[in-house]
């Protein structure tokens, strides 16, 4: 009786299953997000003696993940939110670096005929890469990043930069592209500062 039983609710069980899955299936998929194009010519021109860099770029845990990221500072700027219905296509940093080394590639900082043991090294931490809210319908795209100068051993400089651009709207859409804006501005600064810091 009791085997008949436990076989009678196998099928029970799976459609169960079945149903779980088909709601889970029937959910929109995230839209995916970048930063967009490189637009090298908005970017500026750097000081000449632009010396050869290679990069490396640290995150804290919560920032290591394709969540879109963004905080409702006037209501808890501590309390860390993220869009469930968009991501971005990678991980933040993985972008930024990403970003950060075709413009290096663009502006012929980067050769294959340069060692890495002749170039400089630029450690970059990031802090902050998100979307923030000052009221319902404005909010502003923030990067705030360490930056870390070595030649060899050596510390060169140290410097924290921030790069903030204003949303079109107060929306995903809106935050990737002023989030793109500010990456493209901080490392046309971060690249001046390492040119004159490290320059030949």
């Amino acid at each position: 009786m009791m085997k008949r039983l436990r076989n009678c609710w196998i099928p029970i069980l799976a459609a169960c299953l079945l149903s779980a899955c088909s709601l889970i299936d029937t959910r929109p998929p995230a839209t995916l997000y970048d930063l967009g194009p490189l637009r090298v010519e908005e970017m500026g021109q750097l000081p000449s003696g632009m010396p050869n860099i290679t990069t490396k770029v640290y995150v804290p845990d919560w920032m290591d993940d394709s969540l879109m990221v963004y905080r409702l500072d006037y209501v808890n700027s501590q309390q860390v939110r993220f869009y469930t219905e968009s991501s971005w296509a990678s991980a933040p940093s993985k972008l930024f670096r990403s970003r950060m080394d075709s413009y290096l590639m663009a502006i012929g900082n980067r050769s294959a005929s340069v060692l890495e043991s002749e170039a400089l090294s630029l450690k970059i931490v990031f802090e902050d890469f998100s979307q923030h809210f000052t009221d319902e319908h404005t909010c502003l795209g923030r990067i705030a990043i360490r930056a870390s100068l070595y030649k060899g051993q050596e510390l060169l400089a140290q410097q924290r930069f921030i790069s903030e651009e204003p949303a079109d709207s107060a929306d995903a859409a809106g935050g990737t592209k002023a989030l793109s804006k500010a990456s493209d501005a901080i490392i046309a600064n971060i690249m001046n500062w390492v040119a004159i810091k490290g320059g030949r």
